[in-house]
């Protein structure tokens, strides 16, 4: 997951909505106890729109 979190702005390029998409999986994953919130508070803000 982190490596996916250092990547993720060149991953945006190619899948626009790729920060949607990590937060609805991130958020099914806490809530089945894969993951715990100190992981998924971490996860990247999408940067402003210029």
């Amino acid at each position: 997951m982190l490596r996916l979190f250092d990547d993720i702005e060149d991953i945006h390029l190619d899948v626009p909505n790729v920060y949607e998409q990590l937060q609805t999986l991130l958020k099914q994953l806490e809530e089945r106890k894969v993951l715990n919130h100190d992981l998924t508070a971490s996860l990247p803000q999408k940067g402003r729109k210029r």
